[in-house]
């Protein structure tokens, strides 16, 4: 039977731009994508959080085997 990895990313706004939980990095949407794409992971899903006072962030589930 299949094992999996799971991995759970935010990206949040941060005066005005927008900030990866994970490498504390602004890279674009597109190219984070594309970096975990080659480190084997799957993203299975997308939530949108909106907090207090506007606060915005966006929740990225992943998946990938485990070897």
């Amino acid at each position: 039977m299949q094992k999996w990895d799971y991995k759970t990313l935010t990206v949040s706004e941060n005066r005005g731009k927008w900030v990866w939980s994970d490498t504390q990095t602004e890279k674009s949407e597109q190219e984070r994508l594309k970096e975990l794409g080659k480190e084997g992971w799957e993203l299975v899903g997308v939530a949108l959080y909106q907090g207090q006072f506007s606060t915005l962030a966006y929740y990225y589930y992943f998946k990938r085997p485990l070897e």
